[in-house]
């Protein structure tokens, strides 16, 4: 059996626990596919809300926050 050299989230866990700086500073040391998985991490933590820090580091992934974005979807009753 072949053990994964990450543990599952680690992206998430990342980007949750630390400031911006902290993971622009993280993402910046990583490979292509590793910093792919944590700019998706720091797009969920957007959406989420409360992580404007987050969206002024990464200006091109504000738009997961649904109060910014267009999400015709949300406003459908």
């Amino acid at each position: 059996m072949r053990i994964p050299a990450k543990p599952g989230n680690w992206a998430e866990a990342i980007v949750f626990a630390s400031s911006a700086t902290q993971v622009v500073a993280h993402l910046n040391t990583l490979a292509d596919d590793d910093r792919e998985e944590v700019r998706l991490a720091v797009m969920t933590a957007i959406a989420l809300g409360d992580r404007a820090d987050l969206e002024q580091a990464f200006p091109d992934l504000a738009f997961a926050n649904p109060e910014h974005g267009d999400w015709p979807f949300l406003s459908q009753k």
